[in-house]
């Protein structure tokens, strides 16, 4: 594709503003036209999606970001819901549910449930947030390319939209059965997770790793690509850090093979028991 819209350029005597970046998927090193209005620009060999720009933007991501943000607090400092039994009421709040986990002796699901509900969500958008406004404001600090490349891997870490569906299970469980509101810190959670959702569709990650740079406009003969951020490299760089993301850049990470063998072998002895033995048991007057 980038080598068609460069000889109707020539042909016409404008040239397509077109970046060098680099496949994370197949590796493979192409000059992409960056997209003049809203559209798709794919991998011309393994059709990975490169950019997409339609409804997303900068100032849309940062509002979301920030909203989420700012939402993360009431729901983790108000009530979550309210149990009224025999006139006498019970809130929770989220980390009720994390101390559960540790008073029954589950210390390690408590640190990571909280982790990934609690801590990472303001870590993520914290950063996504900094990045964003930095990057509005004009700034060009070195701390911005290893900021944004680690809210992107605390995306799938921090997990209030997995959370929201565990709860919504638990709670239709519930409610059939006992006087379960939800309170004003429950809407919040709900809300901020849901903007989770939005931040993640809105955000467009090669714009902000443009504006963040460098931008290569010319591939060298020996290049490698950085699966942090794309960029593309010259060979000599591997085993050293990125200089757009510090993330580490490889030719192929070692021992990959056989991290992936262990990690899909244990999955395979696993997965089964999983579906086969029950989650919990539910004692109700003495009876399973």
């Amino acid at each position: 594709m980038g080598d068609q819209l460069r000889r109707i350029a020539d042909h016409v005597g404008v040239r397509p503003v077109c970046d060098v970046i680099g496949c994370r998927d197949c590796g493979l090193i192409q000059r992409a036209p960056r997209p003049a209005g809203p559209g798709t620009v794919r991998c011309l060999r393994c059709d990975r999606v490169l950019e997409r720009n339609a409804g997303r933007s900068l100032d849309g991501a940062l509002a979301c970001a920030l909203t989420t943000l700012i939402l993360l607090f009431p729901a983790n400092l108000l009530p979550l819901l309210r149990t009224d039994i025999l006139q006498a009421s019970n809130r929770s709040f989220l980390l009720s549910g994390f101390a559960g986990f540790w008073g029954q002796h589950w210390q390690l699901v408590a640190v990571i449930a909280a982790a990934e509900v609690v801590f990472l969500p303001f870590v993520r958008f914290g950063l996504l947030s900094a990045v964003l406004i930095a990057v509005k404001a004009g700034s060009q600090g070195r701390w911005l390319g290893p900021a944004f490349r680690w809210s992107e891997l605390l995306d799938q870490w921090a997990m209030l939209d997995i959370f929201l569906i565990a709860g919504g299970i638990g709670y239709c469980r519930v409610a059939p059965y006992l006087p379960v509101y939800i309170e004003a810190g429950g809407w919040c959670l709900i809300a901020a997770s849901l903007m989770t959702l939005v931040t993640r569709a809105t955000l467009e990650r090669r714009e902000l790793w443009r504006r963040i740079g460098p931008v290569v406009e010319d591939a060298q003969p020996a290049t490698i690509v950085c699966t942090g951020c794309d960029l593309p490299l010259a060979a000599q760089r591997v085993g050293r850090r990125c200089p757009r993301c510090a993330a580490k850049v490889w030719v192929r990470r070692p021992h990959a093979l056989m991290r992936m063998a262990a990690l899909a072998a244990a999955a395979l002895v696993f997965y089964p028991a999983a579906y086969l033995y029950p989650m919990e048991y539910s004692q109700q007057l003495n009876r399973l």
